[in-house]
């Protein structure tokens, strides 16, 4: 090999490393944002819903009247990072939920313990009636006392695709710059 060659290339290289760290960073930092925008979203639908005093007194008092129901269905329809928006009280018993028909019948996961038995707040990830959903918890008080939890969730799938989405423009911008 010529030395023109090995310096032609050599070049190649160096100046390669530092687009392909850059891409390797920026992409990283995009679905990092991206999750961390959808975890602050359900977070902050959570708190908003668990002191609602509708909700609150709803779940204390045990009306099933479709109220809660009616009322998280604004938040589904408004916020793209939550798909779906289950309140219980401490039995499990669901107040809200996608699927209508399951209002009224009592949460099925084990994911929700903690929020009932300890008054935890937290995420998990799980797979229930909807499909895959990543979720928040959050206990609701009413006068001081816990009367029941809220979770707020959004699907899997559609997390993957956003993260696929954010790969596959990252990719298409590499490309181009290369």
């Amino acid at each position: 090999m010529t030395f023109e060659k090995r310096i032609k290339i050599r070049s190649i290289i160096i100046a390669i490393i530092p687009i392909v760290l850059t891409f390797i960073i920026f992409m990283n930092f995009r679905v990092s944002t991206m999750r961390d925008d959808i975890k602050k979203d359900l977070k902050e639908t959570a708190y908003v819903v668990a002191h609602t005093s509708l909700i609150q007194e709803k779940l204390e008092y045990k009306k099933l009247d479709f109220s809660i129901q009616n009322y998280v269905n604004n938040y589904i329809k408004e916020f793209d990072n939550v798909d779906i928006i289950v309140v219980g009280d401490m039995n499990g018993k669901k107040y809200s939920h996608l699927d209508d028909k399951q209002i009224g019948q009592k949460y099925v996961n084990p994911d929700y313990i903690d929020a009932v038995k300890n008054s935890s707040n937290y995420y998990s990830t799980m797979k229930g009636s909807m499909g895959t959903t990543f979720r928040y918890f959050e206990p609701i008080y009413y006068n001081g006392h816990q009367v029941g939890f809220v979770m707020v969730g959004k699907y899997f799938k559609d997390i993957k695709s956003l993260t696929i989405k954010i790969i596959g423009v990252s990719l298409f911008l590499f490309v181009i710059v290369l």
